[in-house]
C-alpha cells in the first residue's frame, strides 16, 4: 500500500508526490487509511498518549530541540519516516 513512498527524497514543507518532508509523508499515509489529520501546528497541540505495543497506523512522535520528528507505523516493527535532510 505505501511501496510507491518508499525512496522518496526529502523536501522542505513536501507534501509529494515528488518529496516529502516528515508531516508530509504521515498526512499522505494517513490519507490512504481514510483518516483525517489537523494541520501541522494544530497535530502538535493534540496530547499524544504513550504506548507499549505499537501496531500500524500509530503516528509516532519524537520529540527534538528543533521541534521534532514525526512517522507513521506501518506494522508493529517498521515506521515510516522520513530520514534525510
Amino acid at each position: 500500500m505505501f511501496d510507491d513512498l518508499i525512496g522518496k527524497p526529502y523536501k522542505e514543507n513536501g507534501r509529494g508526490p515528488e518529496g516529502y518532508d516528515c508531516y508530509g509523508l504521515v498526512l499522505t499515509v494517513c490519507h490512504r487509511l481514510g483518516i483525517d489529520l489537523p494541520d501541522r501546528q494544530e497535530l502538535l497541540k493534540v496530547p499524544f498518549e504513550k504506548v507499549k505495543a505499537k501496531q500500524a497506523g500509530d503516528i509516532v512522535f519524537i520529540p527534538g530541540p528543533t521541534g521534532g520528528h514525526i512517522g507513521v507505523m506501518e506494522n508493529k516493527n517498521t515506521m515510516l519516516q522520513v530520514m534525510d535532510r
